[in-house]
C-alpha cells in the first residue's frame, strides 16, 4: 500500500501540485512553492533507475546553473557578504530546477492539465477576490493608481509578479482549451478553465499593472504575426490587430483604474522629459536608476560589481550622478533585468543570460505541439524583462523555471486538444 504512493510518480505529481499553487500564492504561502522544488527532487531521487545525466548535460540546464555559479564567482570580490548570501540562498533555484527536472519522471498529460489547471484556477480566485477588494476601496485605490501606487494583490503576492502570473495563465489556459485557435469546451474542467481565463483578462486590465499588460499584448501581436506569416491570413492579422487596439481602449474608457495608470503614465513620462520632479513616480525613477546601473556596468564591464554590492553601489551611483530622486524615492535594484545583468555580472554574465533566451526562441519552432505556446512564453518574459528584474526575486525565478519545463517536457505528449502549427 506505501510502495503505491511512495514512488517517484507520486511526488512529481505533489511536487508539480504544491507549485502550481503556491507560486500565485506567494506572498502568503510561499512555503508551498519550496516544499513543492523539495517534492521534486525527492522525486528525481526516487527515480534514480531511469538516471541520464544526458539530460542533465543540455546546454539550457548549463546555462541556468551557469547563473548560479556567477553568482558564487562574487564571493571573490565582493564587500557585502550578507546580501550575497541572500542572493545565493535566491539562485540557487537555477541549480535546482534543472537537477529536478532532468530525472523527474516525465511529464504525463494528466500532470500537464493538473498542474495549468491549478494555476489558472487559483490565480483568478486570487484575482476575483482582489477585483472585490478593489471595487470595495473604489476611490481610495484609484487616488493611490494616480499617485503611481498599486492595488494590493489578495494574499500579499506582489503586483507586478501578479501581472505576469495572470498574463502566462491566460496562455496557459487557451493552451488547454483550444485546438488549432479554435475554443473547444468539452468537459466540466473545460469550461471552468474558460471562466478563469476571463476572469483572468479582466483582472489583468482592473488591476493595471503595466509590466504584465505590455508584455500580455506584444505576446498576442507576436503570436499573431507568427500565425499570419504561416499560414499567409491576412484577414486574421487586421481582425487580431484591431480587437488587440480596440479591448484596451474600451476598458480604458469604462474602467477607472485603467484610465488612471494611463493618465499617470503619460505624465510620469512628461515630466521625466520636462526635467520637473519625478519623485515617488514609477517609470521616472526606473529611468534614473537605468542610467546609475550602466555606469556601474561601464565601470566594471568585464565581472560586474557582484550581485551582493549592486544596491549599495547603485546608492552611491545616484549621488555620484546628482539623480534627481531623493534618497527615500530610489529603487532597491534596477527593475530592468537586462541592465542588472549587465552591472552585476557584465559582458560575461550577460552574454550567459542572453544565450537562454536565443536557446528558448529557438526552441520555438522545434517544440511540435507547444510552438505557440513556448512562443507567448519566451515573448511575455523577454518583454518583461525590460521593465522589471524579475529573476531577482523567488516568485519570479519560480514563475520562470518551473513553467519553462513544463511548456518544453510536455511538447511530445499525446494531442488531445493542444495546437500543432507548422
Amino acid at each position: 500500500m506505501l510502495q503505491k504512493y511512495f514512488n517517484a510518480k507520486s511526488f512529481f505529481l505533489l511536487g508539480g501540485c504544491f507549485l502550481a499553487f503556491g507560486i500565485p500564492c506567494d506572498g502568503l504561502l510561499r512555503g508551498m512553492e519550496n516544499t513543492g522544488l523539495m517534492c521534486l527532487l525527492f522525486s528525481a531521487i526516487l527515480n534514480y533507475k531511469n538516471y541520464k545525466l544526458s539530460s542533465l548535460y543540455q546546454p539550457i540546464n548549463l546555462l541556468f546553473m551557469a547563473l548560479f555559479v556567477l553568482c558564487v564567482f562574487g564571493y571573490f570580490y565582493t564587500n557585502c557578504i550578507d546580501n550575497l548570501n541572500n542572493k545565493t540562498g535566491l539562485k540557487v533555484l537555477f541549480l535546482l530546477f534543472p537537477i529536478a527536472f532532468s530525472q523527474t519522471p516525465s511529464f504525463t498529460d494528466f500532470a500537464r492539465r493538473l498542474f495549468i489547471g491549478i494555476f489558472v484556477l487559483v490565480t483568478a480566485i486570487l484575482a476575483m477576490l482582489t477585483m472585490i477588494d478593489y471595487a470595495r476601496h473604489f476611490e481610495e485605490y484609484n487616488i493611490l493608481i494616480q499617485q503611481s501606487k498599486p492595488i494590493e494583490i489578495i494574499g500579499g503576492t506582489m503586483h507586478i509578479y501578479f501581472s505576469m502570473m495572470l498574463a502566462l495563465s491566460v496562455f496557459l489556459g487557451l493552451h488547454l482549451i483550444q485546438k488549432n485557435f479554435k475554443i473547444i469546451l468539452t468537459t466540466t474542467f473545460d469550461k471552468l478553465l474558460f471562466v478563469a481565463i476571463i476572469i483572468n483578462i479582466i483582472a489583468l486590465h482592473v488591476l493595471s499593472a503595466r509590466t504584465g499588460l505590455m508584455s500580455f499584448y506584444a505576446a498576442l501581436v507576436i503570436i499573431l504575426l507568427r500565425h499570419t506569416i504561416i499560414t499567409r491570413k491576412y484577414k486574421t492579422l487586421i481582425g487580431g490587430l484591431f480587437a488587440i487596439i480596440a479591448f484596451p481602449l474600451v476598458m480604458y474608457f469604462s474602467v477607472a483604474s485603467v484610465k488612471n495608470r494611463i493618465d499617470n503614465t503619460f505624465d510620469d513620462l512628461n515630466r521625466y522629459f520636462s526635467n520637473e520632479y519625478v519623485g515617488y513616480y514609477s517609470i521616472s525613477g526606473r529611468f534614473e536608476t537605468w542610467k546609475v546601473a550602466m555606469h556601474i556596468f561601464e565601470d566594471h564591464p568585464i565581472f560586474g560589481v557582484g550581485s551582493g554590492d549592486l544596491q549599495q553601489d547603485i546608492e552611491s551611483q545616484y549621488l555620484i550622478d546628482g539623480t534627481r530622486l531623493m534618497r527615500e524615492e530610489t529603487l532597491p535594484n534596477c527593475h530592468n533585468q537586462y541592465i542588472e545583468t549587465l552591472a552585476a555580472h557584465g559582458i560575461i554574465g550577460f552574454a550567459v543570460f542572453i544565450s537562454i533566451l536565443i536557446l528558448m526562441i529557438g526552441m520555438v519552432k522545434k517544440l511540435p505541439r507547444n510552438n505557440y505556446l513556448m512562443l507567448a512564453f519566451v515573448s511575455l518574459f523577454m518583454v518583461g524583462f525590460s521593465v522589471e528584474s524579475l529573476i531577482e526575486r523567488e516568485a519570479g525565478i519560480t514563475l520562470f523555471l518551473f513553467f519553462f519545463y513544463l511548456i518544453r517536457n510536455t511538447a511530445y505528449d499525446s494531442e488531445m486538444n493542444t495546437s500543432v502549427a507548422p
